[in-house]
């Protein structure tokens, strides 16, 4: 079992329009803030199971050996966003496991060409649970830091 990651995700803008259409763009049938509809899993990566690695050719294309490889690469995290919550416009809440999803946060800035924050509490079974905080401009990070406090 992880320890979870709760994360408070905010795209900083006042533009309304952009705000309502990221969110809107974020969501699927399965939750309201979907990594696939951001950056999409290859469709070879839903016919495994954990211990199954990509074939040769897979192996080359993708540049990665498994799926667990692949969502680590390209979402910061192994698996999508859980528990998720919409706060309002271009706002979330979700848990991801371990982690932040820090390559879904650099996306979201760089697609949309915005400024992205993101709150997250770690729960640590045999230590004290860390609080953090991070922010990309533009597909760049500007921002990391400690905050030690609880949201």
């Amino acid at each position: 079992m992880p320890n979870w990651c709760y994360n408070t995700v905010k795209i900083e803008s006042e533009d309304k329009e952009l705000l309502k259409r990221v969110t809107d763009e974020m969501k699927s049938e399965k939750s309201y803030f979907d990594f696939d509809k951001l950056i999409p899993m290859p469709p070879e990566s839903e016919k495994f199971s954990y211990d199954e690695c990509y074939t040769d050719e897979e192996r080359e294309r993708l540049g990665v050996d498994d799926w667990y490889n692949w969502s680590c690469t390209h979402w910061g995290v192994k698996w999508d966003a859980s528990q998720v919550e919409i706060i309002g416009d271009g706002e979330w809440w979700f848990s991801t496991p371990y982690c932040p999803p820090e390559g879904i946060i650099e996306e979201l800035s760089r697609k949309y060409q915005c400024t992205v924050s993101c709150e997250f509490w770690i729960e640590l079974w045999d230590a004290e649970d860390e609080s953090h905080y991070l922010k990309y401009k533009n597909g760049e990070c500007i921002e990391k830091k400690d905050i030690n406090a609880s949201f």
